[in-house]
């Protein structure tokens, strides 16, 4: 039992490892890796030589650095970079912009916070951040459309739990066979009593009686 549960502990975890292997961000790293592997090879190389001077490294230092520099700042040298994993990855099957969407919303919010923390206000509010995002909500859509999920949905379902509990009470025994456009009308009655509460019934029941040609009488109170 001991060795199946370890069997099935390697497999977890080679899984996971395989899963990791298998993303874009890290075949990209790697890729990216080599380039700078192979840009500080020399220097590593020469300053492990026992006659290696001081004047001669950082001549050798100063090269490395302007290299490494370059390779940041270029848009082609990036460009290329991003393209050479692609086709890496594709050789293996994989499909980089599948990957790369579903890691979107994660970098969205990222380039979000930091616009956030660049605007020149202090103690920023929810109506500040919420304005930010409305701003860019062309080039972050996931962070806009998050906020106006958040700022308009309800606090509570209160109302509907309400309107569910009135309807307990509305359809009781007595009433079991009413139809149900009559039972939608008592529940909306029900439901918003504190607009029932302010209608004065001898508006409503002179209204009913002019709609209805009645032989007998009716007193208002």
């Amino acid at each position: 039992m001991q060795g199946s549960d370890d069997d099935g502990t390697t497999r977890r975890k080679a899984s996971a490892l395989l899963k990791k292997i298998l993303e874009f961000n890290f075949i990209f790293a790697v890729m990216f890796m080599r380039v700078i592997m192979r840009k500080t090879q020399i220097l590593t190389t020469e300053m492990q030589k026992p006659e290696f001077n001081i004047l001669d490294a950082l001549t050798l230092i100063d090269g490395t650095v302007t290299s490494l520099e370059r390779i940041r700042s270029s848009e082609v040298e990036m460009n290329d970079q991003i393209q050479s994993s692609v086709e890496f990855a594709k050789s293996f099957g994989l499909n980089p912009e599948e990957n790369c969407a579903q890691k979107r919303p994660r970098i969205e919010f990222s380039v979000f916070e930091n616009i956030v923390n660049s605007e020149k206000k202090s103690g920023k509010t929810v109506h500040d951040v919420a304005d930010v995002a409305y701003r860019n909500k062309s080039i972050l859509p996931a962070v806009y459309k998050c906020f106006k999920l958040l700022l308009t949905a309800p606090v509570t379902v209160a109302k509907n739990e309400r309107t569910f509990s009135k309807m307990k009470v509305i359809k009781n025994f007595l009433r079991s066979t009413m139809s149900g456009e009559r039972l939608e009308d008592l529940i909306v009655l029900a439901a918003e009593k504190n607009l029932t509460d302010k209608i004065d019934f001898n508006v409503v029941l002179k209204a009913w009686i002019a709609k209805k040609n009645r032989k007998l009488p009716i007193k208002l109170l």
